[in-house]
């Protein structure tokens, strides 16, 4: 195992990120009216991105904080803060900047099938700030957001309260792990559904034009709770040892709830939100002890998936799009097409990592490291070597 890294959450963190692939391939294939949509619904598809997206944004996070707890207590947040500006913020501008006009440009070659309206398009967004600027790399510009909030809070005269606090919630949970979990899990929802009461009242959706959604609302509570966890790894194992069953009463009383709320009534709203936030982060946790026994030992497999997972993630969307229009040009739809643009993305995605990983400047632009990391070709050499 490598000095300061936890191997099975580092896995967790690469593959939640890798999953980008088949969600946005999915969101493609399904007919949904995506940035490219298939002409022919593909439901299947549609409730399996339905599924990632409940519980693959708030276990991403999760990781994200626990990390940030773990390593900013050592690191100091100044010092912490800087390197997340150059491992976060550096990939966000370089992604902003290579990927994101592709993006437009091949959307507008689908919506508009001509060159001066796709120009034209492009010319639009370009124009004036709005989610079109980050697309698929949003949650870097969020996670950006998170760690300035944090490295303030450290530094600021309220850590020690905050430390307090931490050490409150590890009681609890020893003595009352149930209830306490539940007290988390719904404190948290009160905590998404004012903060999207105040995001709705001062309209920031229109002040900042969608740049920064209410996303940034939504997933705070996941990293705070990574946070908690990082800050207080003793509390990370007792979480979950025990959150199956939790976990199992969670899901089949928010599947209630669900069921008997109307679905375009105010009550109907809340107890969405409600339930979205809990089951969001139950199955964040989840995940982490899957991953705690699936992937407990280094593997060099794993390691280049770490690695590589940023820059796949950047690339991939671009990828997926022009794969995606270029089989509706053939006929190829629904599972199939899905299917074929999932390997084929991910194949061409880590061919670029490849790339960028032996270009020293596109490598320190797209992972804000100088250093060389892992490559397949060093993997498959020593493999052999063991063999």
């Amino acid at each position: 195992m490598t000095p300061g890294r936890i191997d099975h959450l580092d896995g967790l963190r690469a593959g939640l990120m890798l999953l980008g692939i088949p969600f946005h391939a999915a969101f493609a294939f399904s007919g949904g009216g995506w940035l490219v949509s298939s002409p022919v619904d593909a439901p299947a598809l549609a409730a399996m991105a339905d599924f990632l997206h409940a519980w693959r944004m708030p276990a991403f996070f999760l990781v994200a904080g626990f990390f940030a707890g773990l390593v900013i207590r050592r690191r100091g947040p100044g010092p912490w803060f800087r390197g997340r500006l150059a491992r976060l913020g550096m990939p966000l501008i370089a992604g902003m900047i290579l990927t994101v006009p592709l993006q437009w440009i091949l959307v507008g070659l689908f919506r508009y099938g001509t060159w001066p309206q796709t120009w034209w398009f492009v010319g639009r967004l370009a124009a004036a700030p709005s989610d079109w600027w980050v697309l698929h790399l949003w949650f870097l510009l969020d996670l950006l957001l998170y760690c300035a909030v944090l490295a303030m809070a450290v530094a600021s005269p309220l850590r020690p309260v905050l430390g307090r606090c931490g050490d409150f919630i590890v009681d609890a949970v020893r003595r009352r792990p149930a209830l306490t979990t539940a007290v988390v899990l719904l404190s948290a929802a009160a905590c998404v559904l004012f903060g999207r009461a105040v995001w709705r009242v001062l309209q920031l959706e229109e002040v900042l034009n969608g740049l920064v959604s209410r996303d940034l609302v939504s997933f705070a509570p996941a990293f705070a709770v990574g946070v908690l966890l990082g800050c207080r790894r003793a509390l990370l194992a007792l979480i979950t040892a025990r959150v199956a069953t939790v976990a199992f009463a969670l899901v089949a009383i928010t599947a209630s709830l669900l069921v008997v709320s109307a679905p375009d009534s105010a009550i109907g709203a809340v107890v969405r939100s409600v339930a979205s936030t809990t089951v969001g982060l139950t199955a964040a946790v989840v995940a982490v002890g899957i991953a705690s026994r699936l992937l407990d030992r280094p593997r060099r497999v794993i390691r280049w998936l770490v690695d590589a997972s940023l820059v796949v993630y950047i690339v991939h969307q671009p990828i997926i799009l022009a794969l995606a229009v270029g089989l509706f040009s053939l006929g190829v739809f629904d599972l199939a097409g899905w299917a074929v643009t999932v390997v084929a993305a991910f194949a061409l995605s880590a061919l670029a990592y490849e790339l960028v990983n032996l270009t020293p400047g596109l490598r320190y632009l797209l992972t804000g490291h100088r250093a060389r990391h892992a490559s397949l070709l060093s993997v498959r050499e020593r493999a052999r070597t063991t063999c």
